[in-house]
């Protein structure tokens, strides 16, 4: 069942539609803040921008990794269509935050 949720990060309000759980978005948004927190200690006053898409590119990392620990040589190809999958999510994921910063403040 889809529902709307709001979330705030880094200062910015957005509204999402989304099938999965609360629970499961909250986990999620917790991972997130926490890739956020590692940055913001790394680099002092950085950008929102260039620090969401820091902790979003340190989480690709950190699924690239678990991917390729849990996959071994025999199935390469499915390790080929895994960062095809990835690869499209992140395409998926840039072009929504694009949509986001190109949309009029509400």
């Amino acid at each position: 069942m889809r529902h709307q949720v709001t979330i705030t990060i880094l200062g910015t309000t957005l509204s999402l539609v989304t099938e999965d759980s609360e629970e499961h978005l909250e986990a999620v948004i917790r991972y997130f803040n926490q890739k956020v927190t590692e940055i913001q200690n790394k680099i002092q006053a950085g950008d929102p921008l260039k620090v969401a898409i820091l902790a979003g590119l340190n989480a690709a990392d950190d699924l690239l990794k678990a991917r390729r620990a849990l996959l071994s040589p025999e199935t390469s190809v499915s390790a080929d269509a895994g960062e095809q999958e990835l690869e499209e999510r992140t395409r998926h994921m840039i072009d929504t935050i694009d949509k986001i910063l190109s949309s009029p403040p509400s």
